[in-house]
């Protein structure tokens, strides 16, 4: 499949009658133009060029679509003067029935959308922002996450991962993004180890997902070997680096996999 010709709306985006219908376009372009490293780099500029619409309409949609739990956003900002850099996108998918009385949120694929202009919908995180921030979607919305670079565009490995962890870290990351290259090659492409940024922001993830989350490493380990082998969860999880996000249920999205994990017989 060629990116940017085929996009998707899924039945419950598609039927939801609060959604407006360009509300779903913008969601189908953002789908049709996820690149071979699961990301979307088109700004807002991309947008209105090809569909014809005005920013503050494509900003209000991209907002909707926060506010309705459909997307994840993370900002990436310059760790010393915290300017913005760049803005990704996840997708997400709605509730499904895990065992008895589990309820689940299922992650897609990560998707960047890039350009270095701060966007209608993005608020920069700054300490003078005061009330000027104070009820705007940045404010609100729980499932904002920052990841900062110690140079522009450029991400580095924690600090704190000492040679040890960071073999060890390495190797899941290898398994990983090897194991989806072979399933879906035309989404995790062969070269991704080029990818520096995504290499090291998944090593960070996973460390913090051992560190500050608490996890066992074993159970981080077998968690994400199960899922690039789980005929439901591989063709959803296309990147590590969504792991620690979180899910319209209030979860990180890695509890909701282990959830899963462990009803499908995992130990």
């Amino acid at each position: 499949m060629k990116f940017g010709y085929f996009g998707y709306i899924p039945s419950y985006i598609r039927h939801n009658t609060d959604l407006l219908p360009m509300v779903k376009l913008i969601y189908a372009e953002i789908t049709a133009t996820m690149e071979q490293d699961g990301y979307c780099k088109k700004n807002n500029s991309y947008f209105m060029k090809v569909l014809g619409i005005s920013r503050t309409t494509i900003s209000r949609a991209i907002t909707t679509l926060r506010e309705s739990n459909l997307i994840y956003i993370v900002i990436e900002q310059e760790k010393t003067t915290n300017r913005f850099i760049n803005r990704f996108i996840t997708l997400t998918l709605p509730h499904v029935r895990v065992g008895v009385n589990n309820q689940i949120d299922i992650p897609h694929a990560l998707v960047r959308q890039g350009g270095n202009e701060v966007e209608g919908d993005v608020v920069p995180n700054s300490s003078d922002e005061g009330e000027q921030t104070r009820g705007t979607l940045l404010y609100n919305n729980n499932d904002i996450r920052y990841i900062y670079s110690d140079r522009v565009g450029t991400i580095e490995c924690n600090k704190s991962i000492n040679e040890n962890q960071l073999v060890y870290l390495k190797r899941i990351v290898l398994d990983f993004y090897t194991t989806q290259n072979k399933n879906f090659p035309e989404i995790v492409k062969s070269d991704w180890h080029k990818d520096k940024n995504l290499t090291n922001d998944s090593i960070n993830v996973l460390y913090d997902l051992m560190t500050i989350d608490k996890w066992d490493e074993g159970k981080v380990r077998n968690v994400i070997n199960w899922i690039v082998k789980d005929s439901f969860w591989a063709s959803r999880c296309y990147s590590l680096r969504v792991l620690r996000g979180k899910a319209s249920n209030g979860q990180r999205r890695f509890t909701n996999m282990y959830a899963s994990y462990i009803d499908k017989g995992g130990k």
